[in-house]
């Protein structure tokens, strides 16, 4: 990861950014405990205001999450600390994902409200759905995580592979498969798009794994587990509207659902500034560190051992959960 400073880089411009990343945080937070408490008590005028107030929230956290990821793309070019070429392509991706997501639901919630009926699958709604987990999987795939440059061992790959095998074991059992018995010869379009979205689900968990397994720089790590928790609440938004959807029993505006998707965009954009915030802190650091030559700067990269050994029991977890879960779920 390279990092370049320039004469923006000041106390006054790191404190500058602690606030903007304060209050970001301050507008997630509000968001989210504004659509729990409206989805829990249903405070609608109207028999369909928990479904319209989704699919605004649903909009709006995405639109929010993407001008997070392009402004600290923006940062990042033209900030206190310019980035890699390679860094801010990446937050790229994930903020032309999270745009298309927004706009893909602002055309599925006019046709559903303007038109009084549900759009039909696919139509033109799934192509910015679909391009969310392109965009945001072509951007958390070229992110850069270390310094090293190293492409993953034959081990890092057999258990990769291990892994995706039994999350789409899981993933057969719960989700696929009911979509396949209960689909209809002539809906073969609809069918597929349906059973896409688990399958993107798992390309992304793809991704948070090899991010566990290329030891991401310590300045990163907050980032990105930010990020890997709002990707875990996609993937059970997405899971939990599939299942559901499989037995009749969702409804736009759950509350165990829907919130999941506005958690997961919310912090899948909010990652971007986190991380930005987090280098020029560091760089910043460097720099008095070197100014006063007291001692040596604090890199990027360093040895954590503290960290060896929860990397390695995080390895292990990764390897063997999804493991037993399919063997629960097949013993089922």
């Amino acid at each position: 990861m390279l990092a370049r400073a320039t004469e923006k880089l000041t106390f006054a411009t790191v404190q500058k950014l602690e606030r903007r990343q304060y209050w970001a945080l301050a507008l997630l937070l509000f968001l989210m405990i504004l659509s729990v408490v409206w989805l829990s008590f249903q405070f609608a005028p109207r028999q369909d205001g928990p479904a319209l107030f989704s699919n605004v929230m649903y909009t709006l956290t995405s639109l929010v999450g993407a001008a997070w990821c392009l402004y600290a793309v923006y940062q990042a070019t033209h900030g206190p600390v310019v980035l890699e070429k390679r860094h801010r392509l990446a937050w790229i991706f994930i903020g032309l994902g999270l745009l298309s997501n927004g706009l893909g639901n602002i055309y599925y919630g006019s046709y559903q409200y303007l038109l009084r009926t549900e759009p039909p699958t696919p139509s033109y709604a799934d192509i910015g759905f679909t391009l969310f987990y392109v965009f945001c999987l072509a951007g958390l795939v070229i992110l850069p995580t270390n310094n090293r440059g190293k492409r993953p061992g034959l081990h890092v790959l057999i258990d990769s592979l291990v892994t995706v095998l039994c999350l789409l074991g899981i993933s057969w059992f719960i989700l696929i498969n009911p979509i396949l018995i209960q689909a209809e010869p002539d809906q073969f379009l609809a069918t597929m798009m349906s059973v896409s979205y688990p399958c993107w689900d798992i390309l992304l968990l793809i991704a948070l794994i090899l991010f566990i397994y290329q030891r991401a720089l310590p300045v990163l790590r907050p980032s990105l587990w930010i990020c890997s928790l709002g990707v875990l609440a996609q993937v059970w938004a997405d899971g939990s509207y599939a299942y559901l959807v499989n037995y009749n029993l969702y409804h736009s505006g759950l509350v165990m659902v829907d919130p999941f998707w506005f958690l997961g965009y919310l912090l899948i954009g909010i990652a971007p500034l986190y991380q930005y915030h987090a280098i020029v802190r560091q760089t910043f650091k460097n720099s008095q560190l070197e100014q006063k030559n007291t001692s040596k700067p604090a890199p990027l990269v360093r040895n954590d051992l503290a960290f060896e050994g929860r990397f390695v029991l995080l390895k292990v977890l990764i390897l063997y959960i999804p493991f037993l879960a399919l063997l629960l779920v097949t013993l089922y």
